[in-house]
């Protein structure tokens, strides 16, 4: 099994569009004939922060294990 991890970083705080993004991520990142435990799924943030110019970000950070895929 592996552990993949991703960070999204919004200008506005909405846990949903974190998780799609985050999801979408990590989906790209599973090798070939990978499938993601979704139901384990960790999401932690947001964690705000500002920028040099004075605006506010919120970042999102996810972890998800892979499995090979296996046919029964």
């Amino acid at each position: 099994m592996r552990t993949y991890s991703a960070r999204a970083v919004l200008p506005v705080e909405n846990h949903d569009r974190a998780i799609g993004v985050l999801r979408a991520n990590l989906q790209q990142q599973l090798a070939r004939g990978e499938v993601a435990d979704w139901d384990a799924l960790l999401v932690v943030g947001p964690t705000e922060w500002v920028d040099l110019r004075g605006r506010t970000w919120f970042e999102y950070q996810a972890k998800v294990s892979a499995r090979r895929w296996q046919r029964l």
